[in-house]
């Protein structure tokens, strides 16, 4: 059955964050294990010279896929584990299984276009500044230098444009393949109009993302004046760490109510993955 694509208001957009973050709290140990999973093993096939980046490009439409699943699971009371990531690709639904393969190939060619365009826009300053922190004597001169005679700024303003721009077909793609048995190039194209129908709601959940991180910086920074002593920074250190991995973990969480309510799905994250989708009442594009 045909999704369909619905418009919803600015103000969803702090919802579908205050969602996810709800959510998170049903199974916080088992949202935070598996993505601590995913970046363990996403810096261990980083580390593989050449194939290793592309590895982990390709994957993560799985990720965001393996998220919503396991979100949907996490609705109804089911189990949160990383089963849930390879779940797209299981099951006797070959198309659907081979435009999902697609989905992550294409995803990879993208962001390898992303990093050479930004390479050639700051003319690699920003790998080195990379390897300047990763040193075990830090020359601070030297990095200073790099950043005052180099275009990294330049290269990381490219960046994250091209890194948004490429988010807006790949965001529900995963999910319409998976859900919605939408071949490779229509679930980009139905992602694409999705978003650019609900951009007031994305620009104020992109906001309200923001606005949660930095005020968890600023409450780690307030931590360290108010407290200060010697530990104090290995505490904040310690204390920071699991904050970081609950909040990025939610942000996943809440994925699956960005499609919900672009899609018209219900609140449990909508029907089997072999059903299909039913059509939503009162929208009026399909997909």
């Amino acid at each position: 059955m045909a999704l369909t694509i619905k418009q919803v208001p600015a103000a969803q957009g702090t919802r579908w964050v205050r969602d996810g973050f709800r959510t998170m709290f049903k199974r916080p140990l088992a949202f935070v294990g598996i993505y601590a999973l995913v970046l363990i093993a996403g810096t261990l096939f980083w580390n593989i010279p050449v194939i290793g980046p592309l590895i982990v490009a390709a994957a993560m439409p799985l990720v965001s896929i393996g998220y919503m699943i396991a979100t949907r699971s996490a609705l109804q009371d089911g189990p949160v584990n990383p089963a849930h990531f390879m779940e797209p690709l299981s099951g006797s639904h070959p198309q659907r299984r081979r435009s999902m393969i697609a989905l992550c190939a294409a995803y990879a060619v993208a962001g390898v276009a992303v990093y050479l365009i930004s390479e050639w826009a700051d003319g690699g300053s920003l790998g080195r500044l990379q390897a300047m922190m990763q040193s075990p004597e830090v020359d601070m001169p030297a990095m200073e230098a790099e950043i005052d005679q180099s275009p990294v700024l330049l290269g990381m303003i490219v960046r994250l444009v091209l890194l948004a721009l490429i988010s807006v077909p790949f965001w529900h793609a995963p999910a319409l393949v998976h859900w919605g048995n939408q071949g490779t190039a229509q679930a980009l194209f139905s992602s694409t109009v999705a978003v650019w129908r609900n951009r007031g709601a994305f620009a104020v959940y992109g906001l309200a993302w923001s606005a949660a991180f930095m005020a968890f910086g600023v409450v780690m920074a307030l931590g360290m004046v108010l407290l200060g002593g010697a530990g104090t920074q290995s505490i904040v250190g310690i204390i920071s760490g699991p904050v970081a991995l609950f909040f990025s973990a939610a942000f996943y969480v809440s994925l699956l109510f960005t499609f919900n309510d672009s899609f018209g799905m219900n609140g449990q994250g909508g029907p089997d993955a072999a059903d299909g989708a039913p059509p939503s009442q009162d929208s009026d594009k399909p997909a």
